[in-house]
């Protein structure tokens, strides 16, 4: 893989994009050149086309897993959450009550999409620019490692909140976790496709420690949902924020945020400050598309 994309100039976006009739992924462009000659398994056809879904994860703990189940399936802890993820990523259908043990079962059948994980996995840990660190106030089981990139279905499987037998994962930019007190904010800067034309928050970096960031068009501080975001009302919330470019990149995990002001009502403008500072390439991107 590593060679192809060096001679054709290609990056890992253009492998996986399937723009045409082109194949989708490495191992589904190697079968259509006649590469392989042995037929693959029942599954390798729908697993080659959810691998991009893991195009952008910089999260070595995960993409390690990824290349750890793809070396010894049969051997791996199929009980880790990372491989309850994997599984939700490569088998998104609500459907498809696909766990880590089913997934490592699925994959010991598939030896040319074990060895495309392989190198993929190669490739995006030498992308992978963040240095592993947790996030303070996260439960400890969650799996998320502060600047790290994830998807919703990751962010939702790893949270508990979405389950193997329960494959519903969320649509709204919150995730509420009563019991814990904490809330998980989904923001997308970039709403000017796939999203209603009522949707026009305004959300944006200020600067690498402060983000603005505005509730639903329903929320006001006199509401319980709203009164939790003024400062000095949250009754012991914490709110956890992830932002996206747009729709079609991943998630970067910010870390705990504290409301410091608040402003309006339906929707009420909030500004966060951060626990931890954004590195200046993740402030410079969530700052261009800031409302004028």
């Amino acid at each position: 893989m590593v060679d192809f994309l060096k001679d054709t100039g290609y990056d890992l976006s253009d492998l996986y994009s399937g723009s045409g009739n082109a194949p989708r992924g490495w191992t589904a462009l190697r079968r259509k050149a006649g590469l392989l000659r042995d037929p693959g398994g029942e599954h390798e056809e729908a697993i080659s086309a959810k691998m991009s879904n893991l195009l952008g994860w910089n999260d070595p703990s995960l993409i390690e897993g990824v290349m750890q189940v793809a070396e010894k399936p049969n051997e791996y802890d199929d009980s880790e959450s990372s491989m309850n993820i994997l599984a939700a990523e490569l088998f998104p259908a609500p459907k498809d009550p696909c766990t880590g043990s089913e997934l490592t079962a699925r994959l010991s059948n598939e030896p040319f999409i074990r060895e495309e994980m392989k190198q993929l996995g190669d490739l995006l840990l030498d992308d992978s620019q963040i240095v592993p660190e947790k996030v303070s106030g996260c439960p400890e089981d969650w799996p998320f490692l502060l600047h790290g990139r994830y998807g919703v279905r990751s962010i939702a499987m790893g949270t508990g909140k979405t389950s193997p037998d329960n494959r519903h994962f969320p649509r709204e930019g919150v995730i509420r976790f009563p019991e814990q007190k904490i809330e998980i904010l989904l923001v997308t800067l970039d709403k000017s496709t796939g999203f209603k034309e009522t949707t026009a928050y305004h959300d944006y970096a200020i600067s690498s420690e402060l983000f603005h960031w505005q509730t639903q068009n329903s929320a006001s501080p006199d509401t319980g949902a709203g009164k939790r975001y003024c400062p000095g009302l949250s009754d012991g919330w914490k709110f956890m924020m992830f932002v996206r470019e747009n729709k079609e990149t991943l998630y970067g995990f910010l870390g705990e945020a504290t409301s410091v002001k608040v402003e309006g009502s339906k929707p009420m403008s909030i500004t966060f400050e951060l626990s931890m500072q954004m590195p200046s390439q993740m402030f410079e991107r969530f700052s261009v598309l800031r409302a004028v």
